[in-house]
């Protein structure tokens, strides 16, 4: 990996009814460990900064976004997803609980579909 390869890569995700399009930041991270990069998400209310490792998940993948900055949930310290074939990721956060999508499940959706994940 060259010192290229590790530069964010930006990216704008859909826009929903009860927000406007956040746009997220990507960085690789360069280890031979199971996180893969540094993930920012730019809200209408806050910026929030993931680190995010990729774990072993039965019929898809699994991803742990543990807060570094920010978030709109001070009580999280970070969230876990689960990623099957197409679908949307699932979160454990609040607000897909409600919504059934969050900014959380759109960005990882996104870094997969780009081939960043």
């Amino acid at each position: 990996m060259t010192a290229a390869d590790l530069q964010p890569l930006t990216l704008v995700l859909p826009k929903h009814k009860h927000r406007n399009a956040p746009w997220i930041e990507w960085t690789p991270v360069d280890t031979d460990g199971a996180e893969v990069g540094v993930l920012t998400v730019h809200g209408d209310r806050d910026v929030s900064e993931y680190l995010v490792s990729e774990f072993p998940a039965d019929g898809g993948r699994g991803f742990a976004l543990a807060k570094l900055v920010g978030g709109t949930d001070p009580e999280a310290d970070g969230y876990d997803l689960f990623a099957c074939g197409m679908a949307v990721p699932t979160c454990e956060c609040k607000g897909f609980y409600t919504a059934r999508h969050c900014k959380h499940s759109d960005a990882v959706a996104a870094l997969i579909l780009n081939k960043w994940l």
